[in-house]
């Protein structure tokens, strides 16, 4: 009679345990769903330097001055009346005035140490006359995105003078006969950067072939890019 209630006493104890498991585990679980999910990568793709030029010549490619103005560092009361504008007058200067190598244009989030810090990053010139302008991006925090990086307020300043200066010299030189337009700027970046994912060897402006990367960046319009 004692072995038979020692042993009721050892199921019952042994199935409380495990109750008791089942209920620890169940809770657990449940702490771990409610666990905040981190956050998710930036729609844009402005985590790094690459994505915010290609990023914006894609948009700006579209005719999407709104969205291509979200990758410019301006305040949020300029950006509903000014952003597009200012959009649209840097798309001309990257298509008309922009100089860079791939290298630049740097696909970490902590950018390339050769041309900037983790923070601030040149990726190229705007080519104006003799003067040489650079061209800067910044690495700010986002309240949704986290860490993005934009065109500079310092190089969005110069925009409306170069782009005014573009636009008189082209009055000036109003051609009585056809001309070839050159390729420059966002043309030479979109083809590169359409050749790079391809891994093509291409010929640089000397006309030596080369792979992608090291030297002048080459090629059609930003439209290349946008369609890859």
């Amino acid at each position: 009679m004692k072995k038979l209630v020692l042993l009721v006493l050892v199921v019952s104890f042994s199935l409380h345990g495990l109750m008791a498991q089942s209920v620890t585990s169940l809770l657990q679980g449940r702490a771990q769903a409610q666990e905040p999910t981190p956050a998710t990568a930036d729609p844009l793709g402005r985590e790094t330097p690459s994505g915010t030029v290609l990023g914006f010549l894609q948009a700006a490619q579209f005719g999407n001055y709104k969205t291509a103005s979200d990758y410019l560092q301006i305040s949020a009361a300029r950006r509903p009346s000014q952003g597009a504008d200012l959009a649209q007058k840097l798309k001309v200067l990257m298509d008309r005035a922009f100089v860079t190598g791939l290298r630049r244009l740097s696909t970490s989030p902590e950018g390339n140490p050769e041309y900037g810090t983790p923070d601030q990053q040149t990726i190229g010139t705007f080519s104006s006359g003799d003067a040489e302008i650079p061209v800067v991006l910044v690495r700010v925090s986002d309240p949704n995105s986290g860490k993005i990086w934009l065109f500079s307020a310092e190089t969005l300043g110069k925009v409306p003078e170069l782009y005014d200066n573009i636009k008189a010299h082209q009055v000036e030189n109003k051609p009585g006969r056809k001309q070839t337009p050159s390729k420059t700027g966002a043309e030479r970046v979109s083809r590169d950067a359409a050749l790079a994912m391809a891994g093509a060897p291409r010929r640089d402006s000397s006309g030596v072939r080369d792979r992608l990367g090291g030297g002048p960046a080459t090629g059609r319009s930003a439209r290349a890019l946008a369609q890859a």
